[in-house]
């Protein structure tokens, strides 16, 4: 049988799920903003590996692509953008990364 407490724990889970991908999110930023490109993109990746249908994707993408490119990681921006411009293609991100990559986004 279900209850209203089953709607209500359900809701609770999705929130605290969020919560844990802006924590994320908050870090790997955290770490950009230092300089810290190599951290920060190991916790886009991160990110992208548990949360792969969370809706801040399409910036997580970007911003990994934008990680790799600084910390001279050049062989790891082109997954990013082809995914990004292929999954999102009508995201600000998509278009951002047409711009800032046009070698790699076809």
């Amino acid at each position: 049988p279900h209850s209203k407490e089953d709607g209500e724990a359900k809701d609770k889970r999705l929130l605290l799920i969020q919560m844990l991908a802006d924590k994320e999110i908050y870090i790997a930023d955290f770490y950009y903003s230092q300089e810290k490109y190599t951290s920060a993109l190991s916790r886009y990746d991160l990110f992208l590996q548990s949360f792969p249908q969370n809706r801040r994707v399409p910036y997580v993408l970007l911003r990994a692509a934008k990680s790799a490119e600084k910390a001279a990681a050049t062989d790891r921006i082109e997954p990013y953008v082809s995914q990004l411009v292929a999954n999102y293609p009508s995201t600000t991100e998509a278009k951002q990364a047409r711009r800032e990559f046009p070698n790699v986004a076809r």
